[in-house]
């Protein structure tokens, strides 16, 4: 049986009166690529967020490696959908962020921030600061500075949404061969149907505010991925509009 990496139970949340999540159940086994997938405002944020620690449930519980969620947990790493890097500080010292604050050693950091870096194809500009390398580069580096932690858990909240559709399609090819790499277990936040195909083995779709899990849509298609070959399976069209059929009954309130 295939031990649970994420797990959220009946997760509500409001503010100020609004529902936003309502009787929220998903299960992320170890290891998978999980994304939530809904309308715009829907509440996906909210429950990447809750997950991370970041905000407290009204009702439910989230348990991240069987530990009930009651702040930040340890083993979770966050990607924002902007990069966090901290502008006065380069690329490399971004990076070795988060191991500083783990209280990691000089010799621990030296070793593992170049590592890091290689993984993400950015060798070379470690001595650059964020405004001098593309907007691409800088995702790059939030995702160096969250895998170098060692989290059991990645949470990305639409990482890649501010950049491109040419570079946003080579930083899909570069995640894919990372997860395939590293196997971490992921919940993404996308409002692409595409980018949840391609990169996902299960899309969570929402349903519109206040939100909860509409249909669970295993995503059968081989891995290894990239994107184009993905795209070209026959079976991708049938998955695509599965997706759009679940996001226009969730847009229109009639959910099943």
């Amino acid at each position: 049986m295939t031990a649970i990496a994420c797990e959220c139970r009946g997760v509500s949340k409001w503010f100020d009166g609004l529902g936003v999540l309502d009787r929220v159940d998903l299960e992320v086994p170890e290891g998978a690529f999980v994304t939530l997938l809904g309308p715009s405002g829907c509440g996906k944020t909210t429950l990447l967020r809750a997950m991370a620690g970041l905000i407290d449930v009204d009702e439910g519980e989230i348990r991240i490696g069987g530990r009930r969620v009651l702040g930040p947990p340890e083993g979770v790493a966050v990607v924002f959908q902007g990069s966090g890097l901290m502008p006065w500080k380069t690329i490399y010292d971004n990076v070795a962020f988060g191991l500083v604050v783990a209280g990691r050693s000089r010799r621990e950091i030296v070793e593992a921030v170049p590592r890091f870096l290689e993984k993400v194809n950015l060798t070379g500009y470690e001595r650059l600061y964020p405004y001098q390398v593309s907007g691409g580069m800088r995702q790059r580096a939030g995702l160096a500075r969250a895998l170098a932690v060692d989290p059991s858990v990645l949470l990305m909240d639409e990482p890649f949404a501010s950049v491109d559709a040419q570079t946003r399609e080579l930083l899909h090819d570069e995640l894919l061969a990372l997860w395939e790499r590293e196997r971490k277990s992921v919940v993404f936040v996308t409002h692409s149907i595409d980018e949840a195909i391609v990169l996902s083995d299960v899309v969570a779709v929402m349903s519109r505010r206040p939100a909860r899990v509409m249909e669970l849509i295993e995503i059968d298609l081989p891995r290894p991925r990239r994107e184009r070959t993905v795209r070209g399976d026959p079976r991708y069209a049938g998955i695509r509009e599965r997706c759009w059929q679940l996001l226009e009954e969730a847009r229109h309130g009639d959910q099943p």
